[in-house]
């Protein structure tokens, strides 16, 4: 009869357990520009964010790359003052660029909100609620206020 072999026992050396290293959430990039002039707002960095919606007209945007077109009332530095920001609360390098020429049709954010609300407000009016109300109270006028925002 043959023996059975039977093998000395293996010794395993204990091996490092190495945690997983935590992945730093890097801030999330503004999907579009209002997110950028939000996140501007949101710094409180409010004469960057008047001339961003008052003195400038966005040509095309991409996250970490910005065209605007300036107006004349707008700061020299302007692009610069944006980069600046947006690179210090994303930690993400930005290219922010001025250009004379292109953009939105529609004008700078403030002209746009205020073309908005203007037809948000006569959308109202129109609304046979308040023609109803109108008619019935002769001389009464009707405002409109924005709720939920």
């Amino acid at each position: 009869a043959i023996a059975p072999q039977v093998s000395a026992p293996q010794v395993v050396a204990p091996q490092e357990v190495v945690a997983p290293q935590a992945a730093v959430a890097l801030p999330l990039l503004p999907a579009d520009f209002s997110g950028v002039v939000a996140l501007v707002k949101e710094a409180r960095e409010m004469m960057l964010y008047t001339h961003l919606i008052q003195d400038v007209v966005l040509v095309s945007y991409q996250p970490g790359t910005i065209v605007l077109r300036p107006s004349p009332a707008a700061p020299p530095n302007l692009g610069q003052q944006l980069c600046q920001i947006l690179e210090k609360h994303t930690q993400q390098p930005w290219v922010v660029s001025m250009v004379s020429e292109g953009g939105e049709a529609a004008g700078p954010l403030a002209q746009q909100w205020k073309q908005q609300r203007a037809a948000a407000e006569q959308e109202s009016r129109d609304h046979p609620a308040v023609q109803a109300i109108l008619n019935a109270f002769p001389g009464a006028v009707a405002t409109v206020q924005q709720t939920g925002k």
